[in-house]
């Protein structure tokens, strides 16, 4: 990277103007090494969020520097995926650049970080798109992990052509880390998924008994109301009760009291 900053003329940690890329392009591609330099430039560019730069460069790498889908277009993938720079990402996977390439961890760096605008991108790409279930979903769980509503319904959004993330994955760990958490919203998703809905007594009522012991409310009310496969008030000899009551969590203490032998409410 730093050889890419002395190429251009400037310290590593500021971008030239288009005007000073277009000079220096020029004089990149009279280079032996023009392509490792115009891609390492196109890398840096990319992790600035510079669609501009980042446009001018890959223009190089098709003028002959290089190739577009060469590794360093993957690096840069990877760089504006993971913060989020929706029209760089644009740009690399017009020009190119494969959208599961890095065995999916664009995927997953923007799921992880909360871009559900990249991660459409990504599912979406014309050619090479990754699958939503990767790795059994590993995507999903990262989104969910971190709380990423967003990204959450664009991975169960995915076409139905079997690389679509399931919100059942992992037998029900994706619903028991979000209930665990406190993300009630991604709780209310995953068991309103319209296909392969995850379950609320997955893993005998862990996700029931995860969110009691923190004193999330929210999220054992959506549990215990789920219909048909609601948790258990009483599931695993009432975990849930004494963990709650050991928390001091009144409000979940009242909530499984309330509702202990009752087979469902509806969901709110």
């Amino acid at each position: 990277m730093l050889h890419c900053c002395g190429m251009l003329g400037l310290p590593p940690t500021r971008l030239p103007s288009a005007e000073r890329v277009v000079e220096v392009v020029g004089q990149l591609l009279r280079e032996a090494d023009a392509g490792y330099a115009v891609g390492q430039a196109l890398v840096f560019s990319a992790r600035f969020g510079r669609a501009d730069v980042v446009r001018l460069l890959l223009g190089a790498l098709l003028l002959g520097a290089g190739r577009a889908d060469c590794g360093h277009a993957g690096c840069a993938l990877f760089t504006a995926a993971s913060g989020g720079h929706a029209e760089v990402v644009r740009l690399l996977l017009d020009g190119g650049a494969r959208a599961d390439c890095m065995g999916g961890d664009v995927l997953c760096t923007a799921a992880a970080n909360g871009h559900a605008e990249v991660v459409r991108q990504l599912l979406g790409a014309r050619r090479h798109a990754p699958p939503a279930n990767l790795d059994d979903s590993i995507a999903l769980l990262l989104a969910v992990a971190r709380g990423h509503a967003g990204v959450v319904r664009a991975l169960l959004d995915a076409p139905d052509d079997g690389t679509a993330a399931r919100a059942d994955c992992k037998n029900g760990a994706a619903l028991v880390l979000a209930a665990g958490n406190g993300h009630d919203g991604i709780v209310r998703l995953l068991l309103g998924a319209e296909r392969h809905a995850a379950r609320a007594d997955c893993q005998d009522g862990d996700a029931l008994v995860l969110a009691a012991s923190h004193g999330h409310a929210g999220a054992g009310r959506l549990l215990l109301g789920a219909g048909r496969h609601a948790a258990r008030a009483d599931c695993q000899d009432g975990r849930p009760l004494a963990l709650a009551k050991a928390g001091g969590h009144a409000d979940v203490v009242q909530l499984l009291q309330g509702t202990r032998g009752a087979s469902s409410c509806s969901i709110q």
